[in-house]
């Protein structure tokens, strides 16, 4: 019998949506882990598209702002505005990436992740 191997790139996703994020997410539809996985996969593709730093390759850097997945979609479940959406997107750069990044960029970005969020959660 052989063992089976658990994807490394979707066992380390699920420890970082593990807590807080699931039970910001146990409303009846967010159950469906399928779904949760999309969202994910959808919201790191809109990261990697802003790419305030720069670094995004999608042959061999794509999981650069995979740290802002869980804390973002946290916020977007329990339903924060783009305002706080922005306010995020402006303090963990320079918290976590030790970066600042343009307001206006950071509001532009906000807009786009709450209307996804909204369209998403339908």
């Amino acid at each position: 019998m052989t063992a089976m191997r658990l994807n490394p790139t979707a066992s380390r996703q699920k420890r970082m949506f593990a807590g807080a994020a699931w039970i910001a997410l146990s409303r009846a539809r967010y159950c469906d882990h399928g779904w949760v996985d999309h969202r994910w996969h959808e919201l790191r593709q809109l990261l990697n598209k802003w790419d305030f730093i720069g670094v995004f390759d999608p042959e061999t850097n794509t999981d650069e702002y995979d740290c802002m997945i869980s804390p973002l979609l946290r916020r977007l479940a329990a339903g924060e505005d783009t305002d706080a959406i922005q306010q995020f997107l402006n303090d963990e750069p320079a918290d976590h990436f030790g970066m600042s990044v343009d307001p206006d960029e950071t509001n532009l970005v906000a807009e786009q992740l709450t209307t996804w969020w909204r369209a998403s959660a339908g």
